[in-house]
């Protein structure tokens, strides 16, 4: 039965087909002692899909809805199945966001991979190997504390004016990812109380945050730093702050900038890449209240690294019990 005064989850993000990384954290859990576990968050990035530039807004959650999504190759929607498969066969709830680099079957809400769409629930998810994207959706996990989700992600681009663009992002510029945000931040007021408290799952995660700044210069040229968090993200979590309780922003993407940070008053954090075996255990809990003012914050985050799998097994499939 779980607690109504705690929630724990287990966070991976930019697996990149590692197969062997995805077996050795099966491995991890199944042999290290760890309190229960009530879900597994995945923050996308399992493949390695490249997308067209133009075809981006063709994905977002505010496109023309009589616009069909380019069709992915059928060898992409196999092994993203794969590896959805290998996280719900651990038996607990799974809630994914896709990442930049996933098909396009992954952004989409209709999509056979999940197993219940989240208009189907009410009150705490569902016990068991329940997969549901959280992409654009509201949910509730405990009484008072809810998921809000958002995928994909914005370009990278240099830290310093011009900030002159590095990589491109999927499917979002600044202005697409703030009318897609703005969609789910209306289904938050819409839904929850403003004395609940929200966790933000998204893949890139806010800009000016030490989750989100990378610096490939072995020297640590100012010039070389590089931003892989978005503008409109920060906004949003700094705005609802001020004005509602926001226990985390959790999110991947950048695969060496893990670790703890803060966006104004929101905890942010970033388990760094399950490609290089980084992984978090994230405990939330129930600040005591009364009624409806009950809220939630972190009191708990754990970051692990696997060890470095044998070379031999590093695009091994995946081991399905």
């Amino acid at each position: 039965m779980p607690s109504n005064s705690s929630y724990r989850f287990l966070f991976v993000s930019d697996f990149h087909c590692r197969w062997a990384q995805l077996n050795g954290l099966r491995h991890w859990l199944a042999t290290t002692p760890t309190a229960t576990l009530d879900a597994v968050w995945v923050g996308g990035d399992l493949l390695n899909v490249n997308h067209p530039r133009h075809l981006q807004p063709l994905a977002h959650l505010t496109r023309d809805p009589t616009l069909e999504p380019p069709t992915d190759d059928p060898a992409d929607v196999v092994a993203y199945q794969r590896v959805i498969a290998a996280f719900a066969s651990l038996n607990l709830p799974v809630l994914v966001v896709p990442g930049n680099h996933d098909p396009w079957y992954a952004f989409d809400p209709r999509s056979p991979l999940w197993t219940c769409q989240p208009t189907e629930l009410t009150g705490d998810l569902p016990t068991g190997p329940q997969v549901v994207s959280v992409h654009g959706h509201v949910l509730a996990l405990r009484p008072h504390l809810w998921i809000a989700g958002l995928g994909g992600s914005v370009d990278v681009v240099g830290y310093q004016p011009p900030h002159p663009r590095i990589w491109d992002g999927f499917p979002y510029d600044e202005g697409s990812m703030e009318r897609d945000l703005s969609l789910v931040v209306d289904k938050l007021v819409g839904t929850k109380s403003p004395n609940h408290t929200v966790v933000w799952l998204t893949h890139n995660g806010p800009s000016n945050c030490v989750t989100c700044e990378t610096n490939s210069d072995p020297d640590g040229r100012p010039e070389s730093r590089e931003e892989y968090g978005s503008s409109a993200l920060r906004q949003v979590l700094e705005n609802m702050s001020r004005l509602h309780p926001v226990a985390l922003n959790i999110h991947g993407h950048s695969h060496h900038a893990w670790g703890l940070g803060r966006s104004g008053r929101v905890p942010v954090v970033n388990p760094g890449a399950l490609r290089d075996g980084r992984f978090v255990i994230v405990t939330l809990s129930k600040v005591a209240g009364s009624g409806d003012s009950d809220q939630w914050m972190m009191t708990d985050c754990e970051f692990h690294r696997l060890p470095e799998p044998d070379d031999s097994s590093a695009n091994d499939e995946p081991v399905v019990s």
